[in-house]
C-alpha cells in the first residue's frame, strides 16, 4: 500500500442476540446480523445474517474440546445487487489445554448462490490446523489471537492459506 491514500469504503453496524444462557444448556446458541452501507452509491450494501452455536462436549486425554459452528447467509440489496443468497459455513474444534494455548482445527465453506450451487468442486472449502489463545491483561483488558493455515479442497479453492486473527479488548 505504499503511495495510497486511505480510503473509506463503507460503514458496518453488527450485533447478535444471545438466545440461551452462556453454559446453562447444551449449546450456546444466539442469531447474529450485520448490515454494511457503502460509501459509493453504485456498490451493493449488504445484509448478513444466521445462527451461531458454541458447545463443549468431548474429551481428549481428559482435556475439554469446544466446538463452534456459524451459518451466515449474506444478501445484497440496492445498486448491483443480485438475488443470489450467499451461504457461509465456519466450524472450529479445539481442545482447551489451557487460555493461552487451545489447538485445533476449522473448517470454511462459501456457497454462493444456495438455491442453485453447482457442482462442489465449484464451491469454495477449507481446511486446516489452528492455534487460539488468550492472555488476560487485567484490569487493561485482554489479548486474543487465531493463527491457522488452511488446505484447499476444492478447485475452486486455493491450494492454501494463512488465516490469522490477533484481537486486543480494552472493558469501558
Amino acid at each position: 500500500m505504499n503511495g495510497e491514500n486511505i480510503t473509506y469504503d463503507a460503514t458496518e453496524i453488527e450485533n447478535y442476540i444471545q438466545l440461551t444462557p452462556t453454559g446453562k444448556y447444551w449449546g450456546d446458541l444466539a442469531l447474529f446480523a450485520e448490515y454494511e452501507h457503502t460509501a459509493h452509491r453504485a456498490d451493493a450494501k449488504s445484509f448478513i445474517f444466521g445462527p451461531l452455536a458454541q458447545t463443549e462436549f468431548g474429551e481428549v486425554a481428559g482435556i475439554g474440546a469446544l466446538h463452534t459452528l456459524n451459518l451466515l447467509f449474506t444478501r445484497t440489496v440496492g445498486n448491483n445487487s443480485t438475488e443470489a443468497t450467499q451461504l457461509n459455513t465456519a466450524w472450529q474444534s479445539r481442545l482447551l489445554v489451557n487460555p493461552m494455548i487451545q489447538p485445533g482445527f476449522e473448517y470454511y465453506g462459501q456457497i454462493d448462490k444456495i438455491l442453485n450451487p453447482g457442482k462442489p468442486a465449484d464451491q469454495q472449502h477449507r481446511i486446516g490446523p489452528v492455534l487460539v489463545g488468550l492472555n488476560s491483561f487485567a484490569p487493561y483488558g485482554k489479548l486474543k489471537y487465531e493463527v491457522g493455515y488452511l488446505f484447499g479442497l476444492t478447485r475452486a479453492t486455493e491450494r492454501g492459506a494463512v488465516r490469522w486473527r490477533f484481537e486486543y479488548e480494552i472493558p469501558f
